[in-house]
């Protein structure tokens, strides 16, 4: 299982990819000085490859989208390394992001809170007293 943990502050985002099974850090980094001119990202794969850009990064979404276009980046992202380590296809990338991640893979109901809280197996599996 990877787990990405995102820490947003008020100006800048850490990030780290951890590999669970391993307890491998895949990869990590921060996006500094968000709203400010300086802004910066910093990435460092489990390999010792870096990539540090500068520019003007808005906010946070903005942030956050530099970070995952470069997690799946072909000459510098870390995804590409996993699939081929993992011998996994775009096909098989697809069905595991979409069938067994987020909520819908968590849970087993549905990719929606409101199903899960209201369904009654997660309820008893979780709420009983």
């Amino acid at each position: 299982m990877k787990i990405l943990v995102l820490n947003c502050g008020s100006s800048s985002i850490k990030y780290q990819l951890f590999n669970m099974s391993s307890g491998v850090v895949l990869v990590k980094g921060i996006v500094g000085k968000i709203g400010s001119k300086g802004s910066f990202l910093k990435n460092e794969r489990f390999d010792g490859d870096k990539v540090e850009l500068d520019g003007e990064i808005l906010d946070h979404q903005s942030g956050i989208e530099y970070i995952l276009g470069l997690m799946i980046s072909k000459k510098r992202g870390v995804i590409t390394l996993i699939m081929e380590k993992e011998e996994i296809d775009f096909s098989s990338l697809n069905t595991l992001i979409n069938k067994h991640s987020s909520l819908l893979g968590i849970s087993g109901i549905s990719s929606d809170m409101r199903e899960i809280a209201s369904d009654t197996r997660y309820i008893v599996e979780h709420h009983t007293v």
